[in-house]
């Protein structure tokens, strides 16, 4: 017994439902996916997609990053630091010597009161560089 045409035309409409829901399916599945488990994280130096603030010596702050020491990948790794502002941050340390508090962050070009009030509580100064 053949299908009738109409059978046809049913069939490859739901033919095409079902490929329009697994394609939604599979999105759905990949950015939950990327949510639950991030890229992995080059610029951090454990290897991890975790951000990655550096200790300082004597194991105070340990969980805050020195701008008089910080790298250019680290100071990334802070929100609103992005390349062209780590760079920033950088010269004006080896132009100025170092920070003597956080607040001198706002001498750096690019860098404002709103991105100061994000950082103030992710770094810190080492006092045992300062000679000002």
């Amino acid at each position: 017994m053949k299908p009738k045409k109409r059978d046809k035309r049913t069939i490859y409409k739901s033919i095409v439902a079902l490929a329009a829901i697994t394609a939604v399916l599979a999105a759905f599945i990949v950015c939950v996916a990327l949510y639950w488990y991030p890229p992995y994280n080059q610029d951090s130096p454990l290897g991890t997609s975790e951000p990655f603030l550096a200790v300082n010596t004597n194991g105070q702050n340990a969980d805050k990053l020195d701008i008089n020491t910080a790298t250019k990948a680290e100071l990334t790794l802070l929100p609103g630091i992005g390349e062209v502002k780590a760079e920033a941050i950088i010269a004006y340390r080896e132009a100025n010597g170092p920070f003597a508090s956080a607040e001198d962050l706002l001498q750096v070009h690019g860098i404002g009161p709103k991105t100061l009030d994000d950082l103030r509580e992710l770094v810190m100064v080492s006092d045992e560089e300062i000679k000002r």
